[in-house]
C-alpha cells in the first residue's frame, strides 16, 4: 500500500531542513519516540543507520531507519524496518514562496507478516493518518516551537 501526504510549512526551506536534520529535534515532533541510537554512518547522510525506540499504548516498538538517498535540501529517502513491516519513504522539499516550504512524503508500506498484511487490508486509513500526523507535528514544531512532549 502506498500513500502520499503533503503539507505547507510557513518557514523557509533552509530552516526547515536544519530542524529536520537535527537528531536532537526528533523527540520534539515524533510522537511516542523515547530515544534513538546511531548504528553506523554519518547522521543524515546516505547509508547512515539509526535505531529508534517508540512507546505506543504502553508497548515498546523498535524500528531501524536507513537513509537510502540524501540530497538536502530537496530530498530524503529512507527505508524503515520493524517487526512485521518494511516501509520505503520518499520525502521531497520545495520552497514555493518566501517562508513557505512544501513537504511531500510518499510511504510504501510492505507487510512482512500475515498479521501486518491483515492490518493493512482492514485499516489502510490508519497508516495514512499516522503518516500525516508526523507532518503536522513537524509543521507545528517549526512554526510555533511546540513539542509533542508537552
Amino acid at each position: 500500500m502506498t500513500c502520499t501526504n503533503e503539507i505547507i510549512i510557513n518557514c523557509n526551506l533552509e530552516s526547515c531542513i536544519k530542524k529536520l536534520n537535527n537528531p536532537k529535534n526528533l523527540t520534539r515532533w515524533q510522537r511516542g519516540l523515547v530515544n534513538f541510537d546511531f548504528i553506523s554512518g554519518v547522521p543524515g547522510r546516505t547509508g547512515s543507520k539509526m535505531q529508534l525506540h517508540y512507546i505506543f499504548n504502553k508497548k515498546d516498538f523498535f524500528l531501524t531507519q536507513t537513509i537510502s538517498k540524501s540530497d538536502f535540501p530537496h530530498l530524503l529517502y529512507m527505508e524503515l524496518e520493524s517487526k512485521g513491516l518494511y516501509t520505503i519513504q520518499k520525502n521531497y522539499f520545495k520552497e514555493v514562496a518566501e517562508n513557505k516550504t512544501v513537504w511531500t512524503s510518499t510511504n510504501e508500506f510492505i507487510p512482512t507478516t500475515l498479521k501486518m498484511r491483515v492490518l493493512l487490508l482492514l485499516m489502510p486509513k490508519t497508516f495514512k493518518k499516522q503518516s500525516a500526523i508526523y507532518l503536522k507535528d513537524f509543521k507545528n514544531f517549526v512554526e510555533n516551537n511546540v513539542s509533542v512532549q508537552n
